[in-house]
């Protein structure tokens, strides 16, 4: 796996501060890149917000509020402490928020895919493989607790046309071909067999459907499983459907622990 080099560059004394001595220079700080704006005249423009370059009571130089002329910093570290002593209060009170304020996050979600779909799709992918062992955990719990659902779905849809199932069929099949390698033998053959017959058994003997699967997927994006014995495992068909093509259940009995 490639990993993510990070480098730190060297910074340079902040302006405003001699590199001697540390100490603070004369006269106002020339590093804000900020406009320099008093609160009646944000007050007069309509803004919430204005910025003076002078140090708040608590050493801050940070923009600071139209309406009550508190500090931003300092009301952050307020409520960054008031998190740390209630965190359990501030999870309902954020709750809640979330709750009433769904619709227009929703629309920020939105605009915010539009602008910057790379971006977008880039955290998504970092935040599932993060957290895909919980997610896939949380799918298939939901997938037990409404299979009923599920299954309705699934033959309403095939009802509606027959000829999607055959279609991916004929796509499955022609997969299955380019994965057998020019060494496959009757080892092979009889264990895939063996493997379909399986299935058959287990559900005589469970009541819920198996699948022969492959253990590492022969339609992955960053792998190509083989058509062969030792990348056979006989699942459950909930767990087949949800694995499709991701690298889980890739070790033999892994399966298992989805259950």
């Amino acid at each position: 796996m490639d990993g993510r080099q990070s480098g730190r560059q060297a910074r340079a004394p902040a302006r405003g501060v001699t590199a001697k001595s540390g100490g603070p220079t004369p006269g106002p700080p020339t590093h804000m890149t900020k406009e320099i704006i008093s609160r009646a005249e944000a007050k007069s423009a309509g803004l919430k917000r204005f910025f003076t370059g002078l140090l708040c009571a608590n050493g801050h130089i940070s923009e600071r509020q139209v309406s009550s002329g508190n500090c931003l910093a300092c009301s952050a570290e307020r409520k960054r402490t008031s998190r740390q002593k209630e965190p359990e209060r501030h999870k309902t009170v954020l709750k809640i928020w979330i709750e009433k304020n769904k619709s227009r996050i929703n629309e920020l979600r939105a605009q915010r895919r539009r602008e910057s779909p790379d971006s977008h799709r880039n955290g998504s992918l970092a935040w599932y493989y993060k957290n895909r062992d919980s997610v896939l955990q949380k799918k298939d719990a939901k997938r037990k607790a409404n299979r009923e659902k599920y299954n309705k779905r699934q033959r309403d849809r095939n009802a509606a046309d027959p000829t999607v199932n055959r279609y991916y069929a004929k796509l499955r099949n022609a997969a299955i071909k380019r994965s057998v390698p020019p060494w496959f033998s009757e080892l092979d053959e009889l264990v895939w067999r063996e493997a379909t017959r399986l299935t058959q058994l287990r559900f005589e003997a469970t009541g819920i459907k198996w699948d022969a699967d492959h253990m590492i997927p022969i339609k992955a994006k960053t792998a190509h499983g083989l058509h062969v014995w030792n990348n056979c495992q006989v699942i459950p068909s909930s767990l087949n459907s949800a694995k499709t093509n991701k690298l889980v259940m890739t070790e033999r009995n892994e399966w298992l622990i989805y259950i």
